[in-house]
């Protein structure tokens, strides 16, 4: 599993060397707070610091400060509502979503479902929304599950369509998670977007994520 991460920075680096590519890191730190034994309460900070955009710079592109309250319909599925405040170029940006989870297990493998609709209003610009499908793929590196101090490895994919524009866009995103204590955990990975999948790649991203969560 190692190996696929290295792999896809090594790849990543390669296709940046095409143009029209940008390059940048995406630190997120999350805190969940359980309200109830069904209903817990997740905030997130996310900064996007852009490091090259065809040419080299460094510049700050976004900030986004998230608010989700999950309420988990069982033991496999949940159902979240959440609200986005964005802050990019100047502008701020609302974000509204509903999103709908479901986790099923193969042996050692678990795959996570995640489908949502989101409405995003600008104040500068026309409203848009999107459709998300996102699936992922976590394995612990070792035995059958992540214990505390021990790693695992988690691939996901996702599918964004843009109803404005009629585009989808592709996101893959293999990550490293190290299991700090029983209530937090740190990831680090890479994780590519490409541009309209319906016409062309109009556009090649790389972001390098570092995310932390942590569960009160």
């Amino acid at each position: 599993m190692k190996r696929v991460l290295l792999i896809f920075i090594l790849l990543s680096v390669k296709f940046y060397a095409q143009t029209n590519s940008e390059l940048g890191w995406l630190p997120k730190i999350t805190v969940s707070l359980p309200v109830s034994n069904s209903i817990k309460w997740v905030n997130s900070v996310e900064v996007r610091e852009v490091v090259c955009d065809e040419t080299i710079k460094f510049s700050h592109s976004l900030l986004d400060i998230t608010s989700i309250i999950s309420v988990k319909t069982n033991l496999q599925q949940s159902l979240n509502f959440g609200y986005v405040h964005r802050f990019e170029k100047g502008e701020s940006i609302h974000r509204f979503l509903q999103q709908y989870n479901f986790i099923t297990n193969i042996n050692t493998l678990k795959v996570a479902h995640r489908l949502g609709f989101e409405q995003h209003i600008p104040t500068k610009e026309n409203s848009f929304f999107r459709l998300r499908y996102r699936f992922a793929l976590q394995k612990a590196l070792n035995g059958e599950r992540t214990d505390v101090n021990e790693m695992y490895f988690k691939l996901g994919n996702e599918y964004v369509y843009n109803f404005n524009k009629e585009s989808i866009e592709l996101r893959l995103s293999p990550y490293l998670g190290y299991k700090l204590s029983p209530k937090d955990k740190l990831e680090l990975g890479i994780e590519y977007r490409g541009g309209n999948i319906i016409d062309v790649y109009d556009k090649h991203r790389w972001w390098i994520r570092t995310s932390w969560y942590i569960s009160i």
